[in-house]
């Protein structure tokens, strides 16, 4: 009781200074939290996929995106490489019933569907490999049809030639903290082209394996 006295006296003769020294502890403790929060958002990025800490993103520095057969090309000649891929995101509008609803699309393969640990919970595993199939994610599933079951809906692209593609498949999301979100998942054509510049590859690293030396690696690779 007598030091909390003292203390109110102090803060009573000094009262300015003791206003000034209260609200800028309040406000440096403040900034000290935001940015604390702000550097664990930063650096968690994709960090539920399994093993997130042996994937790599591969592209090219002058647009971002790699020649289409790179992902094969690495998978099958640099030893430090357990399997790589190669995907397109994007976004793009769709028409259920007439009404227009934007989506984020990610076109990859099998191996996409394993690196980062996606599961399919309902319909066709192999959707990826038809070119008119699509798989949902469970949450945009119930954002379009509600308790239906989305297998077997129809949608087209808005402002294509109509096509009508069928959803085949419902998978479980990884939510948005990730640097690829996606509503919708398909299928991509693979090319044979190195003039063929589209996506980014996806690279998972073998254990044990030098991820600085990997990225020094790649700033020096040259594919002939």
């Amino acid at each position: 009781r007598h030091y909390l006295i003292l203390a109110w006296q102090q803060l009573e003769k000094y009262r300015l200074q003791s206003l000034v020294s209260i609200v800028g502890l309040g406000i440096g403790f403040a900034c000290f939290a935001l940015t604390m929060l702000w550097i664990r958002y930063e650096r968690t990025f994709d960090t539920q996929h399994p093993e997130a800490d042996r994937l790599y993103v591969v592209y090219d520095k002058k647009d971002y995106h790699v020649c289409e057969p790179l992902g094969d090309y690495l998978a099958e000649n640099l030893p430090e490489v357990k399997a790589a891929t190669r995907i397109y995101s994007g976004a793009s509008s769709i028409l259920n019933d007439g009404v227009k609803h934007d989506v984020k699309e990610i076109h990859c393969d099998s191996t996409f569907l394993n690196m980062m640990g996606i599961c399919v919970v309902a319909g066709n595993a192999d959707f990826w490999m038809h070119q008119d199939q699509y798989a949902v994610t469970e949450e945009f599933a119930a954002k379009m049809w509600g308790a239906e079951n989305p297998v077997g809906k129809i949608f087209t692209f808005a402002g294509g030639n109509n096509h009508e593609y069928t959803v085949t498949a419902v998978v479980k999301g990884y939510g948005t903290h990730t640097n690829f979100p996606f509503d919708i998942l398909s299928g991509h054509r693979y090319e044979t082209s190195w003039y063929s510049k589209l996506g980014v590859a996806l690279v998972h690293l073998w254990p044990n394996v030098d991820g600085k030396a990997f990225i020094a690696k790649m700033d020096t690779l040259v594919v002939k």
